[in-house]
């Protein structure tokens, strides 16, 4: 039986949980959390307790904005992690450390395990290695979880939801084979955002327009309103098209996909790889294009 941990337990992390109480072979000992808490599925615990117990994988289920790689290096010097880190700027740095940190104390951490990064790199190295050309990535329309809890982060937010909206144009552009679009022609950002009593609302807007890696380099749209509506925001869709050329612009390859609930998703991707990763005799740290898909897999050659 394998001893599964779970740590954060917001979105993701209770579609994790609720994944894992219903696997045969593995028991979800316990959520650890910073936030006083209950849940269903498992016994909760403080997050700082975690080390006290012996496990087979952590699951990772904070936020990239600040938490996921701080406690992460913590976590892989005792166990094996799992995370979905989605700061594409930040992503060599961290998987550069990550890897340094596995090796030293032999454990092996899978990181970047979302939809993108994710699902959607594997497509991308599929599409560069197939046409020799980049491929191109919109996100959207739909709920990004990381920017809406990196929003949540700024002193005076109570809450909130940002939605991120490809251009039409822009990917018709894309569609023809047209490349060099920056960030701000891609994609628009749609923040909804409520604020405690006797917040600035100037200084939080500045500090979401200003925000390296997830605001700064786009158009974005800042709308504050009342904590209850955004009740009317309770649903977490979310969409992505990748999109490759071959030079000769004689073949184009596209992959879309379309969510219901990001976060169901991406706990898919994160508790397949946990899995996975437990039946693994390897040490660093690994994206997604880096491990075969067969490691998914019982039996390969019924898909081929």
């Amino acid at each position: 039986m394998k001893k599964f941990a779970i740590v954060g337990y917001g979105n993701i992390g209770k579609a994790c949980a609720k994944r894992l109480k219903n696997l045969r072979d593995v028991e979800l000992v316990g959520i650890f959390s910073r936030r006083d808490i209950t849940s269903e599925f498992a016994p909760v615990y403080p997050q700082k307790s975690i080390f006290d117990f012996s496990l087979d994988e952590v699951i990772i289920c904070t936020g990239s904005a600040n938490d996921v790689t701080e406690l992460a290096k913590k976590l892989v010097c005792s166990f094996n992690t799992v995370d979905s880190f989605d700061t594409h700027a930040k992503m060599r740095e961290y998987v550069e450390d990550m890897d340094r940190l596995a090796k030293e104390h032999g454990h092996l951490a899978i990181v970047g395990a979302g939809w993108d990064p994710g699902i959607f790199s594997l497509a991308r190295a599929l599409f560069f290695g197939v046409t020799g050309v980049d491929a191109q990535t919109f996100w959207g329309p739909g709920v990004s979880q990381g920017h809406s809890e990196a929003i949540r982060r700024i002193e005076g937010v109570e809450d909130a939801v940002q939605y991120t909206i490809p251009i039409d144009g822009a990917i018709e552009c894309a569609r023809r084979g047209e490349t060099g679009l920056s960030d701000r022609q891609k994609h628009n950002r749609v923040c909804f955002v409520a604020l405690k009593r006797g917040a600035n609302r100037d200084a939080v807007r500045e500090k979401i327009v200003s925000m390296p890696n997830y605001f700064a380099p786009y158009d974005v749209e800042v709308n504050f309103v009342e904590k209850e509506e955004l009740k009317a925001h309770a649903a977490m869709p979310h969409a992505g098209i990748i999109m490759g050329r071959d030079k000769e612009g004689q073949s184009n390859l596209e992959l879309s996909l379309k969510l219901k609930s990001n976060p169901e998703f991406t706990s898919g991707v994160l508790v397949s790889y946990a899995l996975a990763a437990s039946k693994l005799d390897m040490t660093g740290a690994y994206t997604l294009p880096e491990l075969p898909v067969s490691i998914l897999l019982d039996d390969v050659m019924k898909f081929v």
